[in-house]
C-alpha cells in the first residue's frame, strides 16, 4: 500500500510539475513578446523623432537670410551667360543645394512612418502629414520669390498676386532668428513648425521611455 502510495504521488508530482514548467515557460515566452515589441516601438519612434528634428534642420538650412557669393557661384555655368543670368542661376542652384537634407529627411520619414502605423495606427501618420504640410508652405513660398525675381515671372503671376504675397514669402523664407535655439516670437512660420513638432514628441515620447 505504501508503495503503490508513493508511486501514484511521484506521478502527479511530475503533473505538476510539468503544468508548472509550461506556466513559466509561457509567462517567460509573455515577457519577452512585451519586451521584444517596446525594443520595436522605441527603435521606430526614436527613427520618426530624429527624422522629424533633421527636416528642422533642414528648413533652418534654407531659410538662412544670408546667402553669400561662393554659395551662388560655386557651380558650373553654361558658356554665354550674362552677369546677371549667373547671378540668377546660382542662386537658384543654391536653393536647390540647401534643399538636400530637408528633401532626404523628408523623403525618409514618408516611409519610416509606416511603420509607425503598422504598431500604432493612422493617428501618426495624420500628425506627421500635419507637420510635413507646414513645411510645404516653405517649398511654395521659395518658388514664388525665385519667379519673382525676374520681369518675367512677375508678370506671369500678376501685379495684385505680387502685391498681396509679396510680404508673406519674406516671412517665410528668411529665418529670423538663424543659429538660435530659440523661436524669434516674431517669426510664425518658425512658431507653427515649432507647435507641430511639439504635437509629434507628446506622441512619441512614451513610446521612448518603455
Amino acid at each position: 500500500m505504501l508503495f503503490e502510495f508513493i508511486r501514484e504521488f511521484l506521478s502527479y508530482s511530475s503533473i505538476l510539475v510539468g503544468i508548472a514548467g509550461l506556466y513559466v515557460a509561457w509567462q517567460g515566452l509573455s515577457v519577452w513578446k512585451k519586451q521584444l515589441r517596446g525594443n520595436v516601438e522605441y527603435e521606430v519612434a526614436r527613427k520618426i523623432l530624429l527624422l522629424t528634428y533633421k527636416i528642422r534642420r533642414g528648413v533652418e538650412v534654407v531659410r538662412s537670410p544670408f546667402m553669400s557669393v561662393y554659395e551662388m557661384y560655386d557651380f558650373v555655368f553654361p558658356d554665354g551667360l550674362s552677369e546677371k543670368e549667373k547671378e540668377e542661376t546660382g542662386i537658384r542652384k543654391a536653393y536647390a543645394k540647401r534643399y538636400e537634407l530637408l528633401n532626404k529627411s523628408r523623403d525618409q520619414l514618408l516611409v519610416d512612418i509606416l511603420e509607425g502605423e503598422v504598431l500604432w495606427g493612422k493617428e501618426i501618420r495624420k500628425i506627421i502629414y500635419e507637420y510635413l504640410g507646414v513645411i510645404k508652405k516653405l517649398d511654395l513660398a521659395i518658388s514664388d520669390h525665385l519667379q519673382m525675381r525676374s520681369e518675367e515671372g512677375r508678370f506671369q503671376m500678376g501685379e495684385d498676386y505680387v502685391k498681396e504675397r509679396q510680404k508673406e514669402v519674406q516671412s517665410l523664407i528668411y529665418d529670423f532668428s538663424p543659429n538660435s535655439i530659440e523661436v524669434h516670437p516674431d517669426d510664425g512660420f518658425a512658431i507653427e513648425i515649432d507647435n507641430k513638432i511639439n504635437e509629434i514628441e507628446s506622441y512619441l515620447k512614451p513610446h521612448l521611455h518603455k
